[in-house]
């Protein structure tokens, strides 16, 4: 359901979601760590539509730094079917972007140019 949020615009909602699964998940386990990275990653996205450049890239920079620790901890690819560099790219462009500052205020638009698309999990 966040990814959802997420790629359509509703950063918020993303944001809430994952920070719900977070807290669950236990903050200090690898999968919490995860979680951390994408809460930071849909906090940027709330931050473009606050238009807050500043907030923007302290949280996405913040989650490609996560993502980058929980990669090295784990020492797999992908987790909840996600690719780590992908993740780390993405939060690495959502640093630099420039934003407009006129997005249509009450309404989810997607404020980035990628969205998060989950590898399927293998069977067998």
């Amino acid at each position: 359901l966040a990814i959802d949020y997420f790629n359509q615009g509703f950063y918020w909602e993303a944001n809430d979601e994952w920070e719900r699964l977070w807290r669950v998940s236990g903050p200090d386990t690898p999968v919490g760590h995860f979680l951390k990275g994408l809460v930071k990653l849909a906090a940027a996205g709330v931050k473009v539509r606050e238009n807050s450049i500043h907030g923007v890239r302290r949280h996405a920079a913040s989650a490609g730094e996560v993502f980058a620790d929980v990669a090295a901890e784990v020492n797999l690819d992908h987790l909840c079917g996600l690719e780590f560099v992908m993740l780390q790219f993405a939060a690495d462009r959502a640093a630099q972007l420039t934003y407009r500052d006129d997005y249509p205020v009450g309404e989810p638009i997607r404020v980035f140019p990628f969205a998060l698309q989950p590898e399927p999990m293998p069977f067998g």
